[in-house]
């Protein structure tokens, strides 16, 4: 599940029930507006793990993902970026994952309206890294991102991180108003069909 909450800080019911409603195992959030001063148990889920991203530069931006405790997990601290580039990286090894793919990486997205184009280029630049370095971990490695793009405001193009990346574009439909807000991206290995977690 992917949302931009807008603040999660007052919405944990909320989204609790949107969890169990879809029997999600993995929710991406972006604009969680939460601060250092919050700890991790006043945003909990029941039965999930939360994993943060909290920006100094702006408490609109930052991201976070929860996990469903039973999944063993891996956060990425050695692709923590700049503060213009809002993502979090984290490795999963579902017990559910097909034969030839050996973990999911999921990356957390959050790219604001008013940032610089130079940015988002540094952004494709970024990716890439972070996506050479899984690979070159584990070439059966699946990847998930998820996030804002806000492609209307800043000039992001889906189609620049498929230059040297396979990667298949899910939502294709307006998810606010007339823009396509929130983008989620699945890249398989080649050898592996449609990856339903």
């Amino acid at each position: 599940m992917v949302l931009n909450a807008r603040s999660i800080f007052n919405k944990v019911d909320e989204l609790k029930a949107h969890i169990d409603n879809y029997k999600s195992d993995i929710l991406f959030v972006t604009e969680t507006w939460l601060a250092e001063s919050i700890p991790n148990e006043a945003v909990n889920i029941s039965g999930f793990n939360i994993f943060r991203k909290d920006n100094h530069s702006t408490w609109r931006r930052r991201i976070a993902i929860y996990i469903k405790d039973d999944i063993p997990v891996k956060t990425r601290f050695d692709f923590n970026s700049s503060l213009t580039i809002e993502c979090l990286w984290i490795t999963i090894r579902h017990k559910w994952l097909p034969r030839k793919i050996s973990r999911v990486a999921l990356a957390c997205v959050y790219l604001p309206p008013s940032i610089l184009q130079e940015d988002v280029d540094c952004f494709y630049d970024y990716f890439q890294s972070c996506y050479d370095i899984l690979t070159a971990e584990s070439c059966d490695t699946a990847f998930i991102i998820a996030g804002d793009f806000n492609p209307t405001c800043n000039g992001f193009k889906p189609r620049n991180l498929n230059i040297h990346c396979s990667f298949k574009r899910v939502i294709n439909e307006a998810t606010r108003n007339t823009s396509i807000w929130i983008l989620f991206l699945l890249m398989l290995t080649s050898s592996t069909k449609l990856l339903k977690l």
